[in-house]
């Protein structure tokens, strides 16, 4: 009796899986804004002056929609994170913050959205609601963003 074939998913296998979830989190980042942080000294960026004490918030949306970052932000275009070194991460692109301060779950959240995505669509096709037409991205801004409510028809493959 043959043994059964095991899948096991390898993310390094599946670089434009990858490079689509990553456009995916850039374009509609959940947390829009960062913070609050202090400033420890007073400090330049960017040719502004920030004094020490200063409370900051950082802009996620801003900076992963920025157009000197990522021509034609609001186009999708995962081929934007498909490099030659899959290992050398997008230095500008911030979804889950940065530095000491950045969430501590995000390597269980990339997992954890990689395998939810990929069983999904290794299973089922996702299509529209016939006579509802294409499904046109619309958020419901507030503390986090989230997308507003829509149907989508769910076929096993």
């Amino acid at each position: 009796m043959p043994k059964k074939k095991t899948e096991i998913l390898y993310r390094h296998r599946l670089p434009y899986v990858e490079a689509v979830m990553t456009e995916v989190q850039r374009m509609y980042v959940v947390t829009p804004i960062i913070g609050p942080r202090r400033v420890f000294q007073d400090t330049t960026l960017e040719g502004y002056s920030i004094p020490k004490n200063t409370t900051v918030l950082i802009n996620l949306y801003s900076v992963n929609m920025d157009a000197d970052l990522y021509p034609n932000p609001h186009e999708f275009k995962p081929e934007r994170f498909l490099k030659s070194d899959a290992h050398q991460p997008d230095k500008n692109l911030v979804l889950f913050g940065k530095g000491n301060r950045r969430c501590p779950g995000e390597n269980l959240a990339k997992s954890a959205l990689f395998l939810l995505f990929v069983g999904i669509i290794q299973k089922y096709a996702l299509l529209p609601v016939p006579g509802q037409g294409p499904y046109v991205v619309e958020s419901m801004s507030g503390l986090t963003i989230a997308p507003k409510p829509y149907e989508t028809m769910v076929v096993p493959q």
